[in-house]
């Protein structure tokens, strides 16, 4: 009886610590409660649905799965946050904008399943960062300055897709795969003039291996020059 007792104590704990929490319409810091509805911040555990302006403030904010609604932003505090990233240990949609603070300070974000976007995300970073293939598909342009993969899996485009002004960060075991009913397309930014496939001083990457039978095109003078594309169609416009 005692045990059984146990055993419902402990699948109630784990039902409550995957629960939902949404954001006030004011928004405000991710670790400060009173950025959220019921005065609790969320862990890693929890799905997020932000509904204003909230700030990554912390090194250990995360969520699982998080949804930006339209209107919404998400955003970051201050420069100290450069070097952590906000960690969504499910899946990212985004239907509202991600971008660095006004001041200038970076927000970088790891998502470790998938990342679908139909807003605005135009934010310093987006690392992959799960443990296997993971999903990038919406009817958004990316626009990051970077996207990292940094485990030995493939990015697969789930959607046709647009990239204005991305370095891509992929090693020599990451594939870029690109289906034959999709096309991804590579182009300057306004923000971003920096546009290159970059490489390790020690040789130990090779930026992207697009494959997958779809198409690339690669309009103006986007560098690709240490891009691999084997089985799709290249086109440059």
């Amino acid at each position: 009886m005692k045990k059984s007792i146990v055993l419902l104590f402990a699948l109630i704990s784990a039902g409550l610590s995957y629960g939902q929490i949404v954001s006030t319409s004011a928004g405000g810091n991710w670790s400060k409660p009173a950025t959220w509805v019921g005065g609790v911040v969320p862990n890693a555990n929890t799905d997020v649905i932000i509904k204003g302006t909230v700030l990554h403030s912390n090194k250990k904010d995360a969520c699982r799965n998080l949804t930006i609604n339209v209107g919404a932003v998400l955003t970051t505090l201050s420069p100290q946050m450069n070097g952590w990233p906000l960690n969504i240990h499910g899946n990212l949609v985004n239907k509202g904008t991600i971008k660095n603070n006004d001041a200038g300070n970076w927000l970088q974000i790891a998502i470790y399943r998938d990342f679908v976007n139909d807003g605005k995300c135009v934010n310093w970073g987006v690392h992959f960062k799960g443990e296997s293939d993971q999903t990038i598909s919406g009817t958004k342009p990316f626009g990051p300055y970077f996207i990292q993969m940094q485990n030995e899996n493939s990015l697969i485009a789930g959607s046709d897709l647009a990239f204005q002004g991305v370095t891509f960060l992929f090693y020599k075991k990451n594939k870029f795969i690109v289906k034959p009913d999709k096309t991804v397309t590579l182009s300057y930014s306004d923000t971003h003039k920096r546009i290159d496939f970059y490489m390790p001083k020690d040789n130990s990457a090779l930026d992207v291996h697009f494959t997958g039978g779809g198409k690339v095109i690669v309009k103006g003078k986007y560098d690709v020059s240490q891009a691999v594309f084997e089985g799709v169609k290249l086109v440059k416009e």
